[in-house]
C-alpha cells in the first residue's frame, strides 16, 4: 500500500498539475509544513487533513488509509462514517491531565479520529472496553525528533495491564516527579530508577527514582503505538 505522502502527491497531480503550493494555500497550511508532509517527514493533523479533503473533495478515509474510493460521494461518505468499519478514538488537543492512579483524565474530547476497526482489533483485540484505553494526543516539544515531531498526533495505549512493567526502549507518555508530562523512551535500571531517553540528540538522558508509595502506574501513563505509522 502506498504511503500517505504518495496519496497526497496523487491528489496534487490530479487536481493541481503538481503545483502543491496552490493546495497548501487553499487548505490554509504553511508551505513549510506542507513540504514536510510531501517529504514524508510527518503527517498533518486531523484538522488539516479535513481541510485538504474539503477543498479537493477527496474521501478522508482514502487519504488516511488508502482504502475506499479516492473522491467523496454519498455512499462513500456513509461508509466512512460507519461504526461497523471504523473505531473512533478521542483526540485531546489541549494537553493531558493525569489522575492519581496514572489514568488520563478528560470530560469531552476535542475531536474524534477514525481508525480502521480491523487494524484496531488486530493490535488490541476485539473488546470495546480494551478500545476505551486508546486515546490520541497532539505532541508538544521537539525532544523526540526525528521519530515524533511537534504537532503530530500520537496514539497512546493507556491499558493498565501494560503499564505495570516497562518494555525497555519503548516510547511512553510519562508523568515526571514534578507532575509534568512528556514523551520519552524508557528503561528501568537495575537500581529501580526510571531512565528517560530522547531521540533528539540535543537532549541528554536523565533518570529519577520511583517515590515511596508510588508504582509504575503513576509514572507510565501509556505506551505510544502509532504516529501516522505503527510504532511497536
Amino acid at each position: 500500500m502506498k504511503l500517505f505522502k504518495d496519496r497526497l502527491k496523487k491528489v496534487i497531480d490530479y487536481k493541481y498539475n503538481g503545483k502543491w503550493t496552490i493546495l497548501a494555500k487553499e487548505a490554509k497550511i504553511s508551505t513549510g509544513s506542507f513540504k514536510r508532509y510531501l517529504d514524508g517527514i510527518c503527517k498533518p493533523g486531523f484538522d488539516q487533513i479535513l481541510r485538504i479533503c474539503e477543498v479537493t473533495n477527496v474521501n478522508p478515509s482514502w487519504l488516511l488509509t488508502g482504502e475506499g474510493p479516492m473522491f467523496k460521494g454519498e455512499e462513500e461518505e456513509k461508509s466512512y462514517l460507519s461504526e461497523e468499519e471504523y473505531v473512533y478514538l478521542p483526540l485531546l488537543e489541549g494537553g493531558v491531565t493525569a489522575g492519581p492512579n496514572g489514568g488520563i483524565l478528560y470530560e469531552k474530547p476535542d475531536d474524534m479520529y477514525p481508525f480502521k476497526k480491523s487494524w484496531i482489533e488486530l493490535k488490541f483485540g476485539k473488546s470495546p472496553d480494551r478500545h476505551k484505553a486508546l486515546v490520541l494526543v497532539r505532541v508538544q516539544g521537539d525532544s523526540m525528533i526525528p521519530t515524533i515531531y511537534p504537532g503530530e498526533v500520537v496514539l497512546v495505549d493507556t491499558w493498565e495491564h501494560d503499564r505495570v512493567y516497562v518494555r525497555n526502549g519503548k516510547i511512553y507518555m510519562i508523568r515526571m516527579p514534578d507532575g509534568g508530562i512528556t514523551l520519552k523512551r524508557v528503561v528501568l535500571s537495575e537500581k529501580g530508577k526510571i531512565v528517560c531517553i530522547s531521540d533528539n540528540p540535543n537532549y541528554e538522558p536523565f533518570e529519577f527514582t520511583i517515590e515511596e508509595g508510588k508504582t509504575l502506574l503513576w509514572y507510565l501513563l501509556g505506551r505510544i503505538r502509532w504516529v501516522g505509522r505503527e510504532i511497536d
